[in-house]
């Protein structure tokens, strides 16, 4: 599903509908308590409607692979490193 605050803009449109969202159900409660419900059904309906719309609109996410190239000699990395006269011990 798309995140809808990827950007500011976003974010903002996000807001004012989400404030828009709220007070439409508020004003229809203040008219008739049973208003407000249906007003909150129907907008929670069509949200719900128009997320699923636009989930459907994003293509599916890529997934990046690591390729391990082999080292020139064939020996492993850790092996070909060097080691700090400090590290070294006599052996």
């Amino acid at each position: 599903m798309r995140n809808p605050l990827r950007s500011e803009a976003d974010a903002f449109r996000f807001l004012l509908l989400t404030i828009g969202y709220c007070a439409l159900i508020v004003i229809a409660a203040i008219i008739n308590t049973w208003l407000g419900v249906a007003v909150f059904i129907v907008l929670t309906l069509v949200v719900v409607y128009v997320a699923s719309i636009r989930g459907r609109d994003e293509p599916p996410p890529r997934i990046a692979s690591t390729v391990s190239h082999p080292t020139t000699s064939g020996a492993s990395s850790s092996s070909r490193t060097r080691r700090s006269p400090a590290t070294r011990s006599t052996q």
